[in-house]
């Protein structure tokens, strides 16, 4: 009879043999009981192909008359599996971000973990913005920043001698007043003196600075460096001279409506842009939209006064400036007002010799960009405001619409580049 427990498998291990009875006793007529299942049963041996045969009538008592595999034909093991997979080779960083518009590089570089995906990079270089987060065209901050920094880097100390010598004449002028300070202050509150006095402090370190850099032979972005915290203070107290001393040309100046309307306003603690207001950064472009060129000019950290002022929408004179093109960092400048009332003290523009009205010019054009340089002006809210008296009078007004900026800036390139003063750099669009 067929042996039950035969599981068609190719092993004999598989068949159950009963042990023969013992020979004394007669073997028994009745089946024998079912062996127990064993509870593993070993898997064949991975890729082999097990041969297919017809099941064979086997007794208990008949051996088999079939071939019995002993080894059975298999595949060779697999190779083991490497403890750790190859990551596919990265290309360089350098050729990853080359192949990018220059706006998804510098989105790349400033925010890596914003930007490591190359679509979004690319959907930035597909369609760059035009407009900052101030509302500025971005390439017009980015040219007068790179102007900026490239005129004070390359200033040669002949056209460093007319601006030191005119800070010193400005430092005696303000020393001058010192006694009559309390006198020309009697209408202020005691917390304004007190704020407007610092400048005398300030002078005298100016002064000092001015000297030690003419000591060291400096080059001209160390002048610019010396500057940065004290020229500001000083300034702000010979325009409050001025004002005592020449008050009608203070008042002409004023009068203006970019003036009048300045534009301009303060932001609250809690809304200054922190990343802009103190850094060693240079220019008036903001911190996505900044080249590298204009990065760490300063040694020391300066506070930046676009970082805290602001246009504000319902002025007309911020719609001008952005119906122009004009970039509106912080409104017409003060500084440049107390400069040329200033230099207007001590003769009017209009009395001068052609020579001397270049010289004023180009005494301005290096405020204008210590000023943007410092992030506090555009160079067209610094050269606008002495328009009425004669400065760059011819020049197009820059806030006459759509295209006027352009065509200021256009202009501006042909009178900077007859005073040695364009720095390589084209200011217009």
């Amino acid at each position: 009879m067929p042996n039950p427990y035969n599981y068609n498998a190719p092993n004999m291990a598989y068949f159950y043999r009963p042990p023969e009875p013992p020979a004394h006793q007669p073997a028994p007529s009745y089946p024998m009981p079912p062996a127990p299942m064993p509870r593993t049963v070993p898997l064949p041996p991975l890729y082999s192909n097990m041969p297919a045969h017809p099941p064979y009538p086997v007794t208990h008592h008949q051996p088999p008359q079939y071939t019995i595999y002993s080894n059975m034909p298999s595949a060779p093991p697999p190779k083991p599996m490497p403890k750790t997979i190859p990551l596919p080779v990265m290309p360089d960083s350098r050729v990853y971000n080359a192949q990018l518009h220059p706006l998804a590089q510098q989105e790349t570089r400033r925010n890596p973990a914003q930007s490591s995906s190359r679509p979004r990079a690319n959907t930035l270089a597909a369609a760059p913005p035009k407009l900052d987060v101030r509302g500025n065209d971005i390439e017009a901050t980015q040219r007068e920043s790179r102007w900026a920094v490239q005129l004070w880097s390359r200033l040669t100390p002949q056209q460093a001698q007319p601006f030191v010598a005119h800070l010193h004449q400005m430092i005696a002028t303000v020393r001058a007043s010192e006694s009559r300070f309390p006198q020309l202050a009697s209408n202020m509150d005691k917390k304004s003196a007190a704020d407007l006095h610092k400048g005398f402090s300030k002078a005298s370190s100016l002064d000092r600075e001015l000297k030690e850099w003419v000591r060291s032979g400096g080059d001209g972005a160390e002048l610019a460096s010396r500057l940065q915290s004290y020229i500001k203070q000083t300034i702000d107290l010979l325009g409050f001279v001025m004002d005592a001393q020449a008050p009608a040309v203070s008042n002409a100046l004023r009068a203006q409506p970019f003036f009048t309307d300045r534009g301009r306003q303060k932001l609250r603690t809690e809304q200054i842009r922190s990343s802009s207001r103190d850094n060693k950064h240079a220019g008036i472009a903001d911190t996505l939209n900044r080249r590298r060129s204009t990065e760490n000019f300063f040694p020391q950290r300066i506070n930046h006064a676009k970082s805290s002022l602001a246009r504000v929408a319902t002025s007309d004179t911020a719609r001008r400036f952005q119906a122009s093109g004009t970039p509106f960092i912080a409104g017409a400048s003060g500084t440049a007002q107390f400069i040329i009332g200033h230099l207007e003290a001590q003769r009017p523009f209009a009395q001068c010799s052609p020579h001397e009205q270049q010289s004023r010019e180009m005494l301005l054009v290096m405020y204008t960009a210590l000023m943007t340089l410092s992030g506090h002006h555009s160079v067209m809210e610094s050269l606008i405001v002495g328009r009425r008296l004669g400065y760059f009078a011819d020049l197009p007004d820059p806030l006459q619409g759509p295209g006027s900026y352009n065509t200021s800036m256009r202009a501006l390139d042909s009178r900077l580049r007859k005073m040695g003063l364009d720095a390589n750099v084209r200011m217009r669009a």
